[in-house]
């Protein structure tokens, strides 16, 4: 539908080589490219199947490299980061952090559903957690209804702007009086934890207030029904997930006396 409309688009594909297509707009004698990747969850792009472009640590990696060959400007749109959590795992900030040494000048986390943090790393700037855009529910609350609009400036250099917004049932509005004052408080308050360090206990401190993972974990036997089994590969799949798996299950070697 979109290719009959004339509408570009990436991120998505029919398969998993196709989806990986580089999106690149040109415009004042600039070039940017935008890698549209998400993390393995349900309708990710196969070798015979369409769907969306799965993260891969290597395969990634290469397409912003590519991406920093052929453009000025890299803008990473990455689908991934644990559901509620404001907080990036320590494995996606690591991965971020690569992005940016890889070419990446921005690198947008988009699957928490709420406003996270943001820190500039080297020469790239990275957001973790933009929320929501219009997901309008209003039994969810603040955290759900509330989102950033990140505006970047290409120029010599990238330099980002955040415009927090609030979505209501017919669309969207920025945020003003206390709420903006609230928003950005907040996310500056996460920006500096993320510096020295306190975004480690807030991480944690998400990962055990979500303590049915364990049933997840414990729950499945060899007698358990196809969906209960389905529902734990998917746990073991998916990234946002795993991450906190290994967070409220540690190894023993993480463990054992030092």
């Amino acid at each position: 539908v979109l290719e009959q409309e004339n509408l570009p688009y990436t991120g998505i594909g029919n398969n998993d080589t196709e989806s990986r297509k580089i999106y690149y707009i040109e415009e004042k004698g600039k070039k940017i490219a935008i890698v549209n990747v998400c993390e393995h969850e349900y309708t990710y792009a196969l070798p015979d199947r369409m769907g969306a472009n799965p993260f891969d640590p290597f395969i990634t990696m290469q397409d912003v490299r590519e991406a920093k060959r052929n453009a000025d400007f890299v803008v990473v749109v990455y689908h991934g980061g644990k559901e509620h959590c404001r907080y990036p795992s320590p494995r996606l900030r690591n991965l971020c952090r690569e992005l940016v040494i890889n070419g990446a000048n921005v690198v947008l986390c988009q699957h928490s559903h709420c406003i996270g943090c943001y820190e500039k790393y080297e020469n790239g700037h990275i957001v973790y957690g933009q929320g929501n855009f219009h997901f309008a529910q209003a039994n969810k609350g603040e955290m759900w209804n509330t989102g950033l609009i990140v505006g970047v400036n290409f120029t010599d250099k990238v330099d980002v702007e955040f415009y927090p917004f609030e979505a209501k049932g017919a669309g969207i509005a920025l945020a003003k009086g206390d709420l903006y004052e609230k928003l950005m408080q907040e996310f500056a308050m996460r920006n500096e934890e993320l510096q020295n360090g306190k975004w480690r206990e807030g991480w944690h401190d998400f990962c055990s207030s979500v303590a049915w993972y364990f049933d997840i974990v414990y729950g499945v036997t060899p007698t358990s029904d196809e969906k209960s089994r389905e529902l734990f590969a998917h746990y073991l799949d998916c990234e946002a997930h795993t991450d906190v798996l290994r967070e409220l299950f540690p190894t023993w070697n993480a463990t054992n006396e030092k």
